[in-house]
């Protein structure tokens, strides 16, 4: 899947304007974290990852020149297990049974949340904090995302569905799955 069909689906979306997403993407090309080259059919494919940071970067960062840090930052952010809300997001558009589970992804300065949907039961709520946070005395991570008083981006779970779909029809053309999880950070 090409960068460009990534940045559609979320311009489509209404997740924010064309111009904007194409300026994130602009920044996050520049850094590093989203592969550059060609255009059109010349245009090298972007995997699950580079669409989960992208995802992230277009959900936290509040100005286009923000990009690049709100996606390293967020990128860093774990459960209280040690998961990393990156990985999560990532597996979850590689698998579209898991993706179809997510109902949403929330993204604010110092934290983030998946809400999983299971069949028959509450949602279960996946928060994410920079892993220095989880030891501090009186922390209480479920008062954190409801008290923030500022900017929380919203990706729906439709969305990431839609990006696993996307990403499940290139691996049935005989892409398949890139293998290539890691994104260089330049920080």
């Amino acid at each position: 899947m090409k960068v460009a069909a990534i940045q559609a689906l979320f311009a489509n979306n209404n997740f924010a304007s064309a111009r904007r997403i194409e300026g994130i993407a602009t920044e996050l090309r520049g850094a590093g974290l989203l592969p550059k080259g060609g255009r059109g059919p010349h245009a090298p494919d972007a995997n699950e990852a580079h669409a989960a940071l992208f995802a992230l970067a277009v959900a936290g960062a509040e100005r286009v020149q923000d990009a690049v840090s709100t996606a390293i930052t967020v990128k860093k952010m774990v459960d209280e297990k040690g998961m990393d809300v990156f990985f999560a997001l990532s597996h979850a558009i590689g698998d579209p049974i898991m993706a179809a589970m997510i109902r949403r992804v929330q993204v604010w300065p110092f934290g983030a949340e998946i809400t999983w949907r299971h069949p028959g039961e509450a949602d279960h709520v996946q928060r994410f904090f920079e892993p220095a946070t989880w030891g501090l005395e009186h922390f209480d991570p479920e008062s954190c995302g409801s008290t923030f008083a500022g900017r929380i981006g919203h990706i729906g779970g439709g969305v990431v569905d839609q990006l696993a779909l996307k990403f499940q029809e290139r691996e049935d053309e005989g892409a398949g799955w890139s293998g290539d999880r890691q994104i260089v950070e330049t920080v």
